[in-house]
């Protein structure tokens, strides 16, 4: 990146943190469907978050056994290491729209 312009490397920094910044969600409070996107309301290690989802196909990945994966609309992932991790409601919640 030495080589790089300001400019340039401040973009690359953000693209970076973006792609890097993988918050584990730990509870899932809500999850609300608005004009066919999913909206999930989440406490995850790095605090309380909300992001939406386009599809539930697309922007869910399952990882075998118990992973989960998740890419908001802005390219965010949020990830869900094994799903009997979550407690009952948050587990409930989130197989009511896989």
């Amino acid at each position: 990146m030495e080589g790089l312009s300001e400019t340039d490397r401040q973009l690359l920094e953000k693209a970076l943190a973006r792609r890097y910044f993988s918050p584990r969600i730990l509870r899932i409070l809500r999850i609300r469907e608005s004009y066919g996107l999913y909206v999930f309301d989440v406490e995850t290690d790095r605090g309380p978050s909300s992001f939406t989802i386009r599809s539930l196909n697309s922007d869910i990945r399952h990882i075998p056994p118990a992973r989960y994966r998740f890419t908001d609309v802005q390219g965010i992932t949020y990830d869900l290491p094994d799903i009997s991790s979550l407690d009952g409601k948050s587990r409930a919640m989130l197989m009511d729209i896989l």
